[in-house]
């Protein structure tokens, strides 16, 4: 997959007093400093090793690089697994271009940023800093996917040969057999709240609310009839943080994931139905 390419900025409003090969300033400064994290790609070191040596030291441009090592594009080839996971997510999110061109916002387009030592340094200090708030929430991600297998049996237990999800808080089994009335008459029923009521299709969300670590877990049950159709499932931070990376909805998706993961294994089909998810976020059991 290709992050960047020096042609896709060669458009007609590229400035005509520039060589083309300033449109890849950007973009070889950022490679350098991933080299010089040690991110280069097994690519590199086995084919041009001396060349990823000249970058590091300061003898080779990323710019210069990009162009004879590279073809003008960048790749996730061209990095490791550290470097391209940190990559997709502030590089290919336009992220990268947001903070260059507001550290160069005195030069008049990105493309006449002069690629010298002092904005070098400039840069590396800037990116230095977002790897450190990425790594951070990495860490963070996983210490909560683990809080996830410890407690997932906080929102239920599926049982994987009938279907039947246990609820335990308060107690209560809901799976294919279970009717509308049946549910209604159960503790778990009496404290749900009627949101759609279009026969045969009715919907109640759940007011149990039980925790995984700091986040709320809503559900909701759908009937079509006399059986259920579907059991919704969703995490939600009650006092999310404001990240200008979408970095909330990125953790509650890998909450998700780890929580499935840790209750099913790779399993997700079933002779009763089978379970999804949708990258909008939330899970589905769906019932046949």
């Amino acid at each position: 997959m290709a992050y960047d390419k020096i042609k896709w900025h060669l458009q007609a409003d590229y400035p005509k007093d520039l060589p083309a090969e300033n449109a890849g300033t950007h973009i070889g400064m950022f490679l350098a400093w991933c080299f010089g994290q040690g991110w280069a790609g097994a690519l590199h070191l086995e084919n041009s090793p001396e060349a990823v040596a000249g970058v590091i030291k300061g003898e080779l441009s990323g710019r210069k690089f990009l162009e004879a090592y590279c073809e003008g594009v960048f790749t996730e080839e061209d990095l490791n697994a550290e470097g391209n996971a940190f990559a997709h997510v502030y590089y290919e999110s336009e992220h990268y271009l947001e903070d260059f061109q507001a550290l160069f916002a005195d030069y008049p387009t990105l493309y006449h940023v002069t690629d010298d030592q002092q904005n070098i340094q400039v840069l590396a200090k800037r990116l230095a800093k977002r790897y450190r708030k990425w790594s951070q929430r990495q860490k963070t991600k996983k210490a909560e996917s683990q809080s996830l297998v410890e407690q997932g049996s906080a929102v239920g237990i599926l049982d994987r040969l009938t279907g039947e999800w246990s609820f335990t808080q308060p107690d209560f089994r809901l799976g294919p057999q279970t009717t509308p009335e049946r549910f209604l008459a159960s503790e778990v029923g009496k404290r749900a709240v009627l949101e759609v009521d279009n026969p045969p299709w009715r919907t109640w969300r759940l007011e149990v609310s039980p925790h995984l670590g700091e986040m709320v877990v809503n559900l909701s049950v759908c009937f079509k009839g006399d059986k259920p159709d579907m059991l919704t499932i969703r995490f939600e931070d009650p006092d999310p943080i404001e990240d200008p990376w979408g970095g909330n909805q990125a953790r509650i998706k890998l909450l998700e994931k780890a929580w499935l993961r840790q209750i099913l294994a790779e399993t997700r089909e079933f002779d009763w139905g089978f379970i999804s998810d949708s990258p909008g976020g939330g899970i589905y059991v769906r019932y046949l």
